[in-house]
């Protein structure tokens, strides 16, 4: 009669705890509202380069806006992009990008601008993303992509 008793109670337990891990990452991965990030980053000679990072997320579309100053030569660099957010397995998921903009601001356009905006376009651009922990305030995403990791707040 113990063993039973042991035995419904250690399924159970067993039940419960399937059910909540998958009501975990079911609910946990609800990332609409407004979100901010701010990355710096760090050169050897050069003053750093500050990136303002506004994500909205509305079901399973986004629009983010990137703005990059430049403490060098002034350069404000604007990237806004909206799209669909594709759910892949273990909380990753993928920015599908339908329009990106990138936006620049140089005093006098040179031959080389051309080319780095380019490049610059194609480092901004989100790609797949892992969800390393949420709560109701605060999101922590790594990009695979470029391999850093973004620590987000929630505005709304």
């Amino acid at each position: 009669m113990i063993r039973y008793y042991l035995l419904f109670t250690c399924s159970i337990l067993l039940f419960l705890f399937a059910i909540s891990n998958y009501i975990n990452l079911q609910f946990g991965t609800n990332l609409n509202g407004l979100w901010r990030a701010y990355e710096v980053h760090k050169y050897a000679h050069e003053k750093p380069i500050v990136t303002e990072k506004n994500l909205k997320i509305v079901d399973d579309h986004y629009n983010v806006t990137l703005m990059e100053k430049d403490a060098n030569s002034h350069n404000i660099t604007v990237f806004e992009s909206k799209g669909k957010i594709d759910y892949m397995d273990n909380n990753c998921f993928n920015f599908n990008s339908s329009n990106a903009v990138l936006n620049q601001s140089y005093k006098a356009w040179l031959n080389h601008h051309l080319s780095n905006t380019n490049q610059r376009f194609n480092s901004l651009h989100q790609g797949k993303c892992k969800l390393i922990y949420q709560n109701a305030n605060v999101g922590v995403i790594e990009y695979q992509k470029t391999n850093t990791t973004v620590i987000y707040t929630k505005l709304t």
